[in-house]
């Protein structure tokens, strides 16, 4: 599963909004059950925000997931990974650290017609330099086969911000024409 994310945004001609995900996980079932799945996971991910707290993100994790609820109605998943985080922040004193990190993260999907879905996924990262939470509520509508319109509102937070640094929160509105590869 991979994806990448890119938003972009001006205010009377000046930048406001430069930032950039791009993510990918290969997992692996241990019990293939269409119901409920326990699964090992890779998770490599790369995060670039010109005006959020830390500039740069690199996150590689191996874990463990499991769908809890799986129907055509609703999903609940939950993940555990240890990894390695690299992270960079922002300014002409731009620090880079390199420590371990833990990551959970939950799913939860509810298809409330064949076309229309909400979802709500949180991540929380346990680690140095600051323990982070992104949570990203999602109302899409299945236009075509393949193609989507969505409207999000994600959450960021970092416990800790880099000196010279003033927001401990980043929040953003989007709605998003979605190309779905995969059929």
């Amino acid at each position: 599963n991979g994806s990448i994310d890119y938003q972009y945004g001006t205010n009377a001609g000046a930048e406001i909004k430069n930032q950039y995900l791009i993510q990918d996980q290969v997992q692996y079932s241990f019990n293939n059950n269409a119901k409920i799945d326990d699964y090992g996971y890779m998770k490599t991910s790369f995060q670039h925000n010109s005006f959020g707290a830390y500039s740069k993100q690199l996150f590689g994790m191996i874990g463990y997931g499991r769908d809890w609820i799986k129907t055509d109605k609703f999903q609940l998943t939950s993940q555990f990974a240890p990894g390695v985080r690299q992270m960079k922040t922002l300014g002409a004193n731009s620090l880079q650290t390199n420590n371990g990190a833990i990551q959970f993260s939950t799913l939860i999907v509810w298809n409330i017609t064949k076309s229309i879905s909400i979802s709500e996924t949180v991540d929380y990262t346990l680690g140095k330099p600051t323990n982070y939470l992104k949570s990203t509520t999602q109302i899409t509508n299945t236009i075509m086969d393949n193609i989507a319109l969505s409207l999000n509102y994600a959450y960021q937070n970092w416990a800790t911000i880099p000196a010279g640094q003033t927001a401990h929160t980043n929040t953003n509105t989007a709605i998003s024409l979605v190309y779905n590869f995969s059929s």
